[in-house]
């Protein structure tokens, strides 16, 4: 694969799990609205009339226990939602694999481009300067007095080191637009 492929391929796979996560946020929110309507149904089907069980309290009778219907309905109305739930968290267990799962391959690809761009930094080689017309006798810094010390401060350059792989990627997607801008400029002027 190209490596415009590949950042194809982590941008649709990002997308795909935004869009998986919606939709068990969705999922989640339809079964509460369904439980709280449940709820409220076998409350108003089971509701005694009058003051109910408050009325036999108030009159010094003893509260009468939930009918075997109403009691069964509970018992089946807790076991859907229970099962429900526990339906909810493994999709959600499930996406954060996945989800952790494409992170790491995103990492290992950034960090093998890493490797292969300073690589590729280590085998350039640092050749003379071509002469240069009046700067002869211009003082050379003392660090970088040879081109030695030039090449070994290049090697000691460890950007992976000083910066996060967020800010990596930043760069590596900010690279990648400039160059397409300067694609895009150079088909125009073709």
């Amino acid at each position: 694969m190209t490596d415009f492929e590949k950042e194809q391929t982590d941008a649709w796979a990002k997308q795909e799990l935004r869009v998986l996560s919606g939709s068990i946020r969705v999922l989640a929110e339809s079964e509460g609205a369904r439980q709280e309507t449940e709820n409220t149904v076998t409350r108003t089907k089971f509701a005694r009339k009058g003051l109910g069980a408050l009325g036999k309290w108030a009159a010094g009778g003893i509260v009468e226990n939930k009918s075997a219907e109403q009691q069964l309905e509970e018992v089946k109305a807790r076991e859907i939602r229970e099962h429900r739930e526990g339906i909810l968290w493994y999709l959600r267990e499930k996406l954060q694999e996945c989800s952790r799962f494409q992170g790491s391959m995103m990492e290992k690809r950034i960090r093998r481009e890493m490797e292969k761009k300073k690589s590729m930094l280590a085998k350039a080689q640092v050749g003379p300067m071509p002469e240069l017309g009046g700067f002869a006798n211009a003082a050379v810094p003392p660090k970088y007095n040879t081109a030695s010390a030039l090449e070994s401060a290049i090697l000691d350059f460890r950007p992976d080191e000083e910066l996060t792989p967020e800010q990596v990627q930043m760069f590596e997607k900010e690279n990648q637009d400039m160059l397409k801008h300067y694609q895009d400029t150079l088909d125009q002027v073709r």
